[in-house]
Parts: structure tokens; C-alpha cells; sequence
């Protein structure tokens, strides 16, 4: 099965943050790394879902 991959763009609009803050969660470890292709970043999909699932049980 091929996984689907999001676009900063499409992260962003999945968590609902600015760009700044993902960036700092990215720094601080707080969100799945995403996967370097060439000069793009991709997040697999099924990892953001997890991690937003993880944040409704703790909030």
C-alpha cells in the first residue's frame, strides 16, 4: 500500500498552527521528523494522524 505523504502546506492546515511553531516543535523534538526528498520535506501521513490522535487524549 503506498503511503501518503504531506506537504508542509497540508501539515500545517492538518494541526492548525503557523509555520513558526511547527518549526519550534520541530527543534524542541515535539513532531514527527519529516522525510527530506531532494529539497522538499514530507510527513507520512499515518504519523500525523498518530501524533494529533495522542494530543486529543492528552487535552
Amino acid at each position: 500500500m503506498l503511503q501518503k505523504m504531506l506537504t508542509p502546506h497540508e501539515v500545517l492546515s492538518e494541526i492548525r498552527v503557523s509555520s513558526r511553531t511547527l518549526r519550534r516543535w520541530l527543534q524542541a523534538s515535539k513532531f514527527p521528523e519529516p522525510i527530506r526528498i531532494g529539497n522538499t520535506r514530507r510527513w507520512d501521513e499515518r504519523e500525523v494522524q498518530a501524533y494529533l490522535a495522542t494530543r486529543k487524549k492528552d487535552g
